[in-house]
């Protein structure tokens, strides 16, 4: 297929072992040109490595997804007021009342942060390369509302417990948040959309 005087060649399996056989280290052109002949192939060894460069950003963090370490947080939190209940923080109706209310909008932010991902037809699983970049809806306040919501849940359901023990878990969930999933996504960003992502960072907060 032809663009203007750009030639499109889909990349082939062998180019593929190729860049396998180089990984690690800096393949100068005029060596793909030694070892491969065509500077066709060169286009496609060039869109492939940056394809893969991409890739391994955010493959980089656990297979785990947020909403399973939301899980292990919510048992954690039971487990600790449960089995270690110190420092009765939070008692009587008013503070449980509060945390169910933040369950609520915690479920309901990170719902409406997925259904505009959905919406603008990016992927929401994380670790997926993103198709468009999202500041519509939640994401002109926050740059992560998904995650936001979900640290409101854990919250919540600890504020519901009421003791000190049942924080702990939320904690521990935020710093795996930040490590995990937000600060690969946003190098990740960085790199698909250059500019507009920086100009975005600068307008919109990480968390709130």
């Amino acid at each position: 297929m032809l663009h203007g005087s750009l030639r499109v060649i889909p990349i082939q399996a062998e180019d593929i072992r190729y860049i396998s056989m180089n990984a690690g280290e800096a393949v100068a052109p005029a060596k793909i040109l030694r070892d491969r002949q065509p500077v066709d192939k060169v286009l496609r060894l060039n869109m492939l490595s940056s394809r893969l460069a991409e890739n391994s950003i955010m493959k980089k963090p656990g297979r785990l997804i947020p909403p399973v370490y939301l899980l292990l947080t919510l048992a954690a939190s039971v487990t600790l007021h449960y089995t270690v209940p110190f420092a009765y923080l939070l008692q009587g109706v008013f503070p449980r009342v509060i945390g169910f209310a933040l369950i609520v909008v915690g479920v309901a932010t990170s719902a409406a942060g997925a259904a505009a991902f959905k919406k603008a037809g990016t992927a929401v699983r994380p670790f997926e390369p993103a198709a468009v970049l999202v500041r519509a809806g939640l994401y002109r306040y926050s740059r992560n509302p998904m995650y936001v919501g979900l640290l409101l849940v854990t919250i919540g359901a600890a504020t519901v417990l009421g003791t000190a023990s049942a924080f702990v878990p939320p904690v521990v969930f935020f710093f795996i948040l930040r490590s995990q999933f937000v600060l690969p996504e946003e190098e990740f960003l960085h790199r698909a959309f250059g500019d507009a992502y920086s100009t975005y960072t600068q307008q919109v907060r990480r968390w709130l």
